[in-house]
């Protein structure tokens, strides 16, 4: 049994081989198919070149004209815009006609052969510093936006995306690979001239389910950046899923280059100041005088024609005799007032 994935895209061909056997040589046939969605085989509708919704659908006529050609295939190509069928699965119904007639139909919306499920992925993506502490994201529906919380980071950097998927095909490999890119610029987040991407290969235990993407890398001489993580999903070899929204908050993180601390520095022990002195105005000594030595003076022989030393003499002479009359007069009493 052959599983048929589709990717979502606003054009898309989906080609359905249909087998015949045992028609008529030279008879006209017209073979028309639709395209309904499982589980409630309601038509899938677009837009055709008028702006009309309308049932997607396609047709094709043929006509055998050998007896070798009375069974055979013919393929009928479907083209629309799926971009809304993420997660969806669609079942191709068939039908024959032959002159305005239904000849037969092969309608059975449980049959694999005739399905196409178009896988569905978001993602949730969380960055962690060496620190353990972590910054993550909310998941978001494909093509919605939710808010993020952003976290600072040195040493390595681990960012890990949880993505969920919708609508595979239980029992089947698929290989996921994921990249970061810079919102900034759209490209590739680079690490060394390197872009930081991460793969695995898993088996599908359920239609839904998650798988954990791991990118690791070097905080060194980063710069801040918005990084967006960006999956796809691939079976048997083609892309059948992908997340690639730049405005998509859940898997957004911010990355903030680390810190440098500063050195630290040893502060100067304090240094009391001594208290300040006026200095003393300057005097100029006063010489020192040694006091001459005093000579009683004693009056000299007077000489001829020295007048100045015979007046002290005649002074002199007349104070003692004075002196001597008061003496005389101070040993009788009896005559002080008569004096």
């Amino acid at each position: 049994m052959v599983w048929h994935s589709g990717k979502v895209s606003e054009k898309t061909s989906v080609v359905d081989t249909v087998f015949y056997e045992s028609l008529s040589v030279g008879k006209t046939y017209t073979i028309r198919g639709v395209l309904v969605f499982k589980p409630d085989g309601e038509p899938v509708t677009a837009l055709n070149d008028r702006g009309e919704e309308v049932p997607v659908s396609a047709e094709v006529t043929f006509t055998p004209e050998k007896e070798e050609d009375t069974s055979g295939s013919q393929q009928l190509v479907f083209t629309f815009d799926s971009s809304a069928l993420a997660g969806r699965t669609v079942v191709s119904f068939e039908t024959l006609y032959s002159d305005g007639e239904e000849i037969t139909v092969h309608a059975d919306i449980n049959d694999a052969e005739q399905s196409i499920f178009y896988p569905a992925v978001s993602t949730s993506a969380e960055i962690t510093q060496p620190s353990g502490t972590t910054s993550t994201g909310t998941a978001a529906e494909p093509g919605s936006g939710t808010s993020a919380e952003s976290a600072q980071e040195s040493g390595t950097v681990t960012v890990t995306d949880i993505v969920k998927y919708e609508n595979l095909t239980a029992g089947e490999s698929y290989v996921l690979k994921g990249i970061l890119v810079d919102k900034s610029t759209g490209d590739a987040f680079l690490i060394g001239g390197e872009p930081v991407t991460a793969e695995k290969t898993f088996t599908a235990e359920d239609a839904d389910g998650e798988e954990e993407m791991v990118f690791t890398f070097s905080a060194e001489e980063i710069k801040a950046a918005e990084l967006v993580v960006f999956e796809t999903l691939f079976h048997n070899g083609a892309e059948v899923a992908s997340h690639a929204d730049p405005d998509d908050a859940g898997q957004t993180v911010a990355l903030t280059p680390p810190v440098t601390p500063e050195p630290s520095v040893t502060p100067t022990p304090s240094v009391t100041p001594e208290p300040s002195v006026t200095p003393t105005p300057y005097v100029t000594p006063v010489p020192s005088v040694t006091p001459s030595q005093k000579t009683p003076w004693r009056p000299s022989a007077p000489g001829t024609g020295d007048e100045n030393g015979l007046l002290p003499a005649i002074l002199l002479l007349s104070a003692g005799a004075v002196l001597a009359a008061l003496l005389l007069r101070s040993r009788h009493p009896g005559n002080r007032f008569r004096y």
